[in-house]
């Protein structure tokens, strides 16, 4: 949009709200201000009537997942405009990075959507839009200690789900599919994917293929042939700075070179200076007390952030929840003991309490395998969007529950020719290392503080952590979002010996942590339990 401006071919950008997060009114419509284009926000329903006007001459959308055939998963409504410009005759076109390109996904029909919270539907921030009684689910209706009047249920997961209809659901998928049949290009940085020869289908794999996977060697101009692989976008004053660093070829995601065997030796310290210093630097403890109150003030409008880490996280896995799913008929009573356990659900509300009321430091928020980019001796943590001044143990947690599933999924990778024994020793090593390390070098930077103070502080966070390496475990395996380590494991059975495995052991860093005396007893009990999986 930006090239056709500065070759004066834009006469005219109209971009919609994107209902219900508005990232359209939000972002898109930010940025064409900033760029000084000639831009109009409309309504997301007002599209069609744009259309039948003559007023659009193509459609361009971005694009979170694009399968092996072109389909294309993005934000709710995408599918909408897809068939309105189809029946205007109108191109509709999907630009996207090649990185968003997915040839091991076949079709729109196997991508997951994830269903979102009914709050952004039902309410703006704080103020509720919605009629009362719209969204109230059965765990809410009996919260005066009244019956519900009427009562239905459903078949989910092989396991009863009772539902109020007294009162309305909200249904709110946070993406939809575009087909290929009503796209007419994918735009990418290395160009542009034409349908194949006869067929209504794009062919994604051969593109890649034929493209490569090596990164732009310079910085070109910004044209219809090439875009940037490095971007720095300045924003207002009043806005903030992004810098985005392109980490070139052979950095490369954490959790997938875990999958394929690889052994980084590095990342365990890494990791460690990197939560001491964060946490450490952000905390009350070096940071004066007004200075300390006014970060925790403005970063706590990270709501939709939180308010999603705390549905997924802290209450889905532990009740009836359309977005919980598992390797079924398999776990299914491992899922109804999550949501019938006093334990469970004593330890989770006391975690979700932390993680709601105690800022202790700027914590990354989602602090996993999936957000760690690695070579051989350079390590890269991403995707800092769930930033928020919260407990510390949540990033060590959360590092340490991938850490410790990519563990128990070993069984599930293990060949004859490749036994997983090494990584498997060294995945628990950087359990270890990783506490270890972050424990010696955040006490070095506290150095005001008496060694009893030190001693005590470190054994309550010690034991933060472990509960919230726990709840993270728990969820990867029951709830919205799963990880690769284990879903990739073909054999559903085999899947489901390793997952119980790693429920087990969750359940006791969530139930238990103050059984736990060290960093080296988590690890001796980990591999046991391995060892002797439950059956």
């Amino acid at each position: 949009v930006r090239a056709l401006n500065e070759r004066g071919a834009l006469t005219h950008a109209y971009c919609t709200e994107t209902r219900p997060y508005n990232q359209g009114s939000r972002l898109t419509a930010y940025e064409l201000v900033h760029e000084k284009l000639p831009a109009t926000l409309i309504c997301d329903s007002a599209a069609a009537s744009l259309m039948s006007q003559g007023l659009v001459d193509a459609v361009v959308v971005g694009a979170d997942r694009v399968a092996a055939n072109g389909d294309t998963a993005n934000k709710i409504g995408t599918y909408n405009l897809s068939i309105v410009a189809r029946h205007h005759g109108i191109p509709f076109f999907i630009a996207s990075p090649c990185t968003t390109l997915d040839p091991s996904t076949a079709t729109g029909g196997d991508i997951v959507i994830e269903e979102r919270s009914a709050r952004e539907i039902t309410h703006v921030g704080d103020i509720q839009l919605a009629a009362p009684g719209i969204g109230v689910w059965l765990q809410d209706c009996g919260a005066a200690g009244a019956p519900c009047e009427q009562e239905t249920v459903d078949r989910m997961q092989g396991v009863e789900m009772l539902t109020c209809i007294s009162s309305i659901g909200v249904w709110n998928p946070g993406f939809d599919v575009a087909p290929a049949g009503l796209i007419a290009g994918i735009i990418t940085e290395k160009g542009v994917i034409s349908k194949s020869s006869g067929a209504d289908v794009f062919p994604v794999k051969e593109f890649l293929t034929e493209a490569g996977s090596s990164a732009p060697s310079a910085f070109y101009a910004l044209d219809e042939e090439r875009i940037l692989g490095y971007v720095v976008y300045l924003y207002d004053e009043e806005m903030a700075v992004i810098a985005m660093q392109f980490l070139a070829p052979p950095h490369r995601i954490l959790r997938g070179g875990i999958i394929e065997g690889i052994i980084y030796p590095d990342v365990a310290a890494h990791i460690a200076t990197f939560l001491a210093k964060t946490l450490y630097s952000t905390s009350e403890l070096a940071v004066p007390a007004d200075t300390f109150r006014a970060e925790v003030k403005k970063y706590t409008g990270n709501v939709a952030m939180c308010e999603l880490t705390e549905q997924v996280i802290f209450t889905e896995p532990y009740i009836i929840a359309a977005n919980n799913h598992w390797t079924t008929p398999q776990l299914d009573d491992e899922a109804a003991f999550l949501r019938e356990d006093p334990s469970c659900h004593v330890a989770i509300r006391a975690l979700k309490k932390a993680f709601s009321s105690n800022a202790q430091a700027l914590i990354h928020g989602d602090l996993h395998t999936g957000s760690i980019m690695v070579t051989a001796s350079e390590t890269y943590v991403i995707d800092p969007e769930f930033a928020y001044y919260g407990p510390m143990g949540f990033d060590i947690g959360a590092f340490l529950a991938n850490l410790l599933l990519a563990y128990f999924s070993m069984e599930g990778h293990a060949t004859a020719a490749s036994p997983r024994t090494e990584q498997k020793a060294w995945l628990l090593a950087s359990v270890r290392a990783t506490w270890e390390g972050f424990e010696e070098k955040f006490c070095a930077m506290w150095t005001e503080a008496t060694a009893l103070e030190q001693s005590v502080y470190m054994r309550q966070l010690f034991l933060d952590s472990l509960g919230f390496a726990g709840a993270k475990m728990i969820r990867r395996i029951i709830g919205i979002a799963h990880v690769a380590d284990l879903d990739s494991i073909a054999d559903a059975d085999l899947r489901a010996k390793c997952e119980r495995s790693a429920l087990h052991f969750g359940r006791k860093l969530l139930t238990k942590a103050s059984h736990f005396q060290s960093i080296k007893q988590v690890v001796e009990e980990a591999e046991a339990l391995a060892m002797s999986p439950p059956i």
